[in-house]
């Protein structure tokens, strides 16, 4: 199997204000005491998106209450953030409409050891198991899902991000030269990137072949060029009359 060639990651967002609570929409609530917060974060039990909006609202606010001041140390609530994600991380265990709340805060905010610039390879993985784990629970593994509820539950995100997020985990290992852990993981990517192509919904993409084929500017917008935002004029018609008239214009 090839080994990943380029690393395939979107960058954590970047920061704003003060840390609020979000009220959460929908019939089955609970709540999830945000510490430092002002109250209470509810959590939707049957419908995790909701749930993962609502906690990137929060962790997204505190994360840059700082930016751009004048202080000695930016991001300074992130040991509060960091643990806020690990008491959600506790709850999620019995509660699976959190993993994806979890899996993405880890993603964006706790991607990195407390400064540095290495991988948190516990928190990676972490957030790769429960990646996976959201899938189970939004049922974006059944092949049966009509592709209008696919769309809806954001089943064509969470499958790449589950493949890439153990494609990383498993290409740090190796630069580690941690063989058996980045055997284990990279075997992971393979079986999650395996099962994602059984769907109907990837038969279209016959040449993603290993994880890191997965390519979001092809799935995204039709006729791009798998290699970069760039589509075939043939298929903009603005494209077409803006080069038959180049020279008037």
């Amino acid at each position: 199997r090839t080994a990943p060639q380029r690393r395939y990651r979107h960058s954590a967002a970047v920061a704003a204000a003060a840390a609020v609570a979000v009220l959460a929409e929908g019939p089955r609530l609970a709540a999830g005491q945000v510490t430092w917060g002002p109250g209470p974060l509810n959590i939707v039990e049957d419908n995790d998106i909701p749930n993962q909006q609502k906690l990137h609202d929060v962790l997204r606010k505190a994360f840059f209450t700082d930016y751009g001041s004048n202080s000695r140390k930016q991001h300074a609530l992130l040991p509060y953030i960091k643990a806020e994600i690990q008491e959600f991380r506790e709850k999620a265990n019995a509660m699976p409409c959190l993993a994806l709340a979890v899996s993405m805060g880890r993603y964006h905010f706790a991607w990195y050891k407390e400064g540095t610039a290495d991988m948190d390879v516990e928190s990676v993985e972490d957030a790769a198991n429960l990646m996976y784990a959201s899938i189970q629970f939004s049922g974006c593994n059944r092949p049966d899902m009509p592709t209008e509820l696919f769309f809806a539950r954001m089943c064509n995100a969470r499958w790449p991000y589950a493949v890439m997020l153990y494609s990383e985990l498993g290409r740090e290992f190796a630069s580690r030269y941690l063989t058996e852990q980045a055997a284990t993981i990279l075997e992971k990517a393979i079986a999650a990137f395996d099962e994602m192509k059984r769907l109907p919904y990837y038969a279209q993409f016959a040449h993603w072949q290993q994880p890191y084929d997965i390519n979001f500017n092809e799935e995204w917008f039709p006729g791009v060029s798998p290699a970069a935002p760039i589509w075939d004029k043939a298929s903009v018609p603005l494209a077409q009359v803006l080069e038959a008239g180049g020279q008037a214009i």
